[in-house]
């Protein structure tokens, strides 16, 4: 099970940052940015060879199951 952000969306605001400075922008002037998008990645299958049982609620809020 892992939480975080979006590695997308951190790649957006990067290319943003970036394009900032090109076009001349003071450092003092960029405003800090959290990401916006959070992914939920859940793996039933490692959880049950860890003995684990993983309630339906989280399989159903999980942004990715990967089996």
């Amino acid at each position: 099970m892992g939480y975080g952000p979006n590695l997308a969306d951190i790649h957006r605001c990067a290319v943003y940052y970036v394009d900032r400075c090109v076009k001349g922008a003071r450092s003092a002037d960029l405003l800090i940015e959290q990401s916006h998008v959070f992914e939920f990645a859940l793996n039933p299958r490692t959880a049950k060879t860890l003995g684990l049982t993983v309630p339906h609620h989280l399989l159903l809020q999980a942004t990715e199951v990967v089996q």
